[in-house]
């Protein structure tokens, strides 16, 4: 287990976050959207970047995808994204690169 509190912080801006990601219709699009809000919009007490980039990942899933980063690669660019250094375009563009969805980027 890792330390930190336990639970939702902001369950409005949880919900506003999951809604605004099915907004979209491309598996990529709403991977983003996930891991864009919740690494920078923190509606948990602790573990924001880490449910971020698993909320991507499980997003990618349910399209038969997976994020193929490294753990370093992936824990340096949430960081980044956390830290308000990438858009939420950066993350798509990312994601797509690191799925093999998209391979122009």
């Amino acid at each position: 287990m890792y330390g930190g509190a336990d639970g939702v912080l902001d369950a409005g801006t949880l919900h506003y976050l999951t809604e605004r990601a099915l907004l979209h219709h491309d598996p990529v699009n709403v991977a983003a959207s996930l891991l864009h809000g919740i690494a920078t919009m923190h509606p948990f007490y602790d573990g924001n970047k880490r449910t971020a980039l698993m909320a991507a990942d499980a997003a990618l899933g349910l399209h038969g995808k997976m994020l193929t980063a490294s753990n370093d690669n992936a824990a340096s660019f949430v960081l980044l994204v956390a830290q308000g250094k990438k858009t939420e375009e950066h993350v798509r563009k990312w994601i797509g690169r690191n799925s093999g969805i998209y391979r122009s980027y």
